[in-house]
């Protein structure tokens, strides 16, 4: 996969849960007269904790799979912090941190040149 199929696959995944997600909440919502949510306003009533870990998985005809963690991610939503964001505000962080992940493997962890 090139760098940019792999910084837009975990995105488009994300985002594609994310949406689907939110047109069965919102179905929910018609049914007992409430407004519809966007994309743009969604966000958690609750605390929410958010982790996301990277890893390789090397195969080898010889030898059992190695799987190497590169990164372990916690972020922290707090209701009524205003350092937290919408769902869609940590979804978009995915693109950047898809790209950081590949950059960090090939720099630190890549044998293959």
């Amino acid at each position: 996969m090139s760098h940019f199929e792999v910084e837009f696959a975990l995105y488009n995944r994300v985002y594609d849960d994310f949406t689907q997600t939110l047109e069965q909440v919102n179905e929910e919502r018609k049914n007992e007269k409430k407004e519809e949510l966007s994309h743009d306003n969604a966000s958690w009533n609750k605390n929410a904790h958010i982790k996301i870990t990277t890893q390789v998985t090397y195969q080898s005809e010889f030898q059992p799979n190695f799987v190497l963690t590169i990164d372990e991610t916690n972020i922290e939503h707090i209701v009524n912090d205003k350092s937290s964001k919408t769902i869609i505000g940590y979804i978009e962080e995915l693109k950047s941190y898809a790209s950081r992940m590949e950059s960090k493997y090939e720099l630190q962890n890549s044998f293959i040149n």
